[in-house]
């Protein structure tokens, strides 16, 4: 018989499975491009020895600019979400009054009916 011990440390010491190697290998090659990109983008900022640093200002400020208007226009589309569901209420509750008119005015029609 084999110790608890023993087979403990063998499921925790088992060869991973071939999914699980692929997976680490992509994110491995994920975050080795992620870095690469990210020295890639700093060093063209800074530039060469002869070269100017890139003025990188114009770029934050433009993408600030950008998510601004992406905030703007999800803030807008809640509002008219908004507007258009408080319209389907409103249309819905003149419904619902418009057929109360109406079962009543049948109903004091067929009293009428009843008394002549």
């Amino acid at each position: 018989m084999v110790d608890p011990d023993t087979m403990n440390w063998f499921r925790f010491h088992q060869a991973p499975s071939h999914a699980a190697i692929e997976v680490k290998i992509q994110v491995t090659k994920g975050e080795a491009h992620s870095l690469w990109s990210e020295n890639i983008t700093e060093v063209a900022r800074e530039g060469g020895s002869d070269e100017v640093e890139l003025n990188w200002d114009r770029y934050e400020k433009a993408n600030r600019e950008i998510s601004y208007d992406k905030l703007k226009l999800a803030e807008e589309k809640a509002i008219r979400k908004e507007q258009d569901k408080m319209r389907a209420e409103e249309a819905a509750h003149a419904k619902t009054e418009k057929m109360r008119r109406v079962v009543e005015r049948n109903i004091h029609q067929e009293r009428e009916r009843e008394t002549k």
